[in-house]
């Protein structure tokens, strides 16, 4: 029963993969108008506070965690763990009530000692319409850090996400590098700017993890290899949204060092 479960998990697993791949795939390749759909508008229901509070991170185990989540959302779920074979943490995977969030997904990581660690949030770009910065702040009001950086490898992005230290939640933005008057221009960050996006497939669109400390969530989110480095990265929140400053390349670099 349990080899039938985690197969069916694997298969879970490559499904949310490729989607999340045909997310970006879908900004290039045409759409035949007869089998177009229009995405159901952005709504606040996936950041509903009372929800994610019944979470106990670093508390829950694997068993705990689908007991919470069928009690609160009502929905039948299920987190049995799958180690990886590069790396000791244990995964699982469950639907949203598409009653209420349609084309919602999650994936649910679990640390070494078998405690939830972060939950990570995927939105059906066909079915839902990508928020903007504006309506994200709408909903959470301010972050109180962001990241913003210019990355160039062999497809160049922009790391940019909000952090919401007291909630708990790690919102991604927009990667999308637009074709503006015949060349490639950086985006600028503005009210419009379109959020949930990620350049990395397997990257959550927005997290959910223990708030209360920037340092140990930045460790939940990147791993606590990566925490010195993303926490170099990291802006206390400005004023207003036309004031975030974009970090370049070689600052994005030297944060490494």
């Amino acid at each position: 029963m349990k080899s039938r479960i985690a197969t069916t998990c694997l298969q879970v697993w490559c499904a949310v993969t490729l989607l999340a791949s045909c997310a970006y795939a879908q900004e290039t390749t045409r759409v035949t108008p007869s089998l177009a759909v229009t995405p159901l508008p952005f709504s606040c229901d996936a950041f509903t506070e009372n929800h994610w509070r019944e979470l106990r991170f670093g508390v829950n185990s694997p068993e705990e965690y689908v007991e919470a989540v069928e009690r609160v959302w009502g929905v039948e779920a299920w987190a049995i763990p799958i180690r990886s074979e590069v790396r000791e943490d244990l995964w699982g995977a469950w639907d949203a009530d598409s009653t209420v969030m349609p084309g919602l997904s999650y994936w649910v990581l679990f640390d070494r000692a078998e405690k939830l660690l972060q939950v990570a949030g995927y939105w059906d770009w066909q079915k839902f319409s990508r928020p903007t910065l504006t309506q994200v702040i709408d909903c959470l009001g301010p972050p109180e850090y962001y990241i913003a950086a210019i990355v160039e490898d062999r497809r160049d992005w922009l790391k940019f996400s909000l952090w919401y230290v007291v909630k708990g939640f790690v919102i991604q933005g927009s990667s999308f590098r637009p074709v503006s008057s015949g060349h490639l221009d950086w985006p600028l960050i503005g009210p419009g700017t379109s959020m949930g996006g990620s350049f990395a497939p397997q990257s959550g669109h927005f997290y959910v993890v223990a708030p209360g400390n920037l340092e140990r969530m930045v460790a939940a989110v990147y791993g606590p290899f990566m925490q010195a480095w993303e926490l170099c990265l990291v802006k206390p929140w400005p004023d207003s949204i036309e004031a975030v400053e974009i970090m370049s390349f070689e600052e994005y670099v030297e944060c490494a060092t």
